[in-house]
């Protein structure tokens, strides 16, 4: 199971048509953990933006521009991103 989410997660970061993903399901099941693990195996620095815990940086997404929103979230954080080395979750 573990073999089957991670080689459909690594060929999507690796696709140059990639889109945002969604990742369901229910509570406990290691969706965090996925994402965590994806990161740390493809050397990317994961950027963790968790809205319940701080609901202010929402407003960092009201853009639907994806530059502005890096742009954004680099002068909050203080530090620089690069989207092809970055996994933004």
């Amino acid at each position: 199971m573990k073999r089957t989410r991670m080689d459909f997660l690594k060929s999507w970061l690796a696709s140059d048509q990639r889109k945002p993903l969604v990742i369901r399901g229910a509570r406990q099941v290691g969706k965090t953990w996925v994402v965590r693990d994806l990161a740390r195996s493809q050397k990317r620095q994961l950027i963790e933006v968790n809205f319940e815990k701080n609901p202010k940086m929402a407003s960092l997404f009201g853009s639907n521009d994806p530059g502005q929103i890096l742009l954004n979230l680099s002068a909050v954080l203080n530090e620089s991103i690069d989207p092809k080395k970055c996994l933004l979750f």
